[in-house]
């Protein structure tokens, strides 16, 4: 599989690819679909929402001639029959809807501005919070605000210390104390 190359007309007025980068897979025909060929193409480089067609070139054929567009299932089976019977068979996904003559300096895209080039962190999630049970370092921790209200966070408080009204301790207080409404009251001392 051909990707991220241009289709440009040479100086003899043939049609070629320029530019691209090569992948072989193994792959059973019987399981080949669409969606299986996005994903091979998914895995040569991150074409994320930019595939605007996939083509393959039947051999024996100038590009002009023998480039056919996978578009449906009926157009997916004669690449297939075309993969088996010759095996130099070539599938070119492009970027661009139209074959046109275009300028190999700024059409190759090597990089991407918004692509984090950072490694992973080397540090798993689990050792940075000890009680994160999920298998996937992708999500969040799960948070039941009804039971897991204040886990995890410090127990001083950045304004002074917090007190119960159902601790043991007599605490004075030189505020006003507000009506009871039958919940928990909290004094701050600083």
């Amino acid at each position: 599989m051909w990707h991220g190359g241009v289709f440009e007309t040479g100086n003899n007025g043939q049609l070629r690819y320029r530019n691209g980068e090569g992948r072989t897979f193994s792959i059973d025909p019987d399981e080949l679909c669409s969606f299986y060929l996005v994903e091979l193409v998914m895995k040569c480089a991150r074409y994320d929402g930019r595939i605007k067609e996939f083509l393959y070139l039947v051999p024996g054929l100038s590009m002009v001639d023998g480039l056919r567009k996978v578009t449906d299932d009926e157009s997916m089976r004669d690449m297939i029959q075309v993969a088996e019977n010759s095996p130099t068979a070539t599938a070119l996904p492009t970027l661009t809807s139209l074959i046109a003559p275009s300028n190999t300096q700024t059409d190759p895209v090597q990089s991407y501005e918004w692509e984090d080039s950072r490694p992973d962190s080397p540090i798993p999630i689990n050792d940075l919070i000890p009680d994160y049970s999920t298998e996937s370092d992708h999500e969040d921790p799960p948070y039941n605000p009804l039971v897991d209200k204040g886990k995890g966070m410090s127990s001083k408080p950045f304004f002074g210390e917090v007190y119960s009204d159902h601790s043991d301790e007599d605490v004075e207080s030189d505020g006003e104390q507000g009506a009871d409404a039958g919940g928990d009251y909290f004094i701050i001392r600083g």
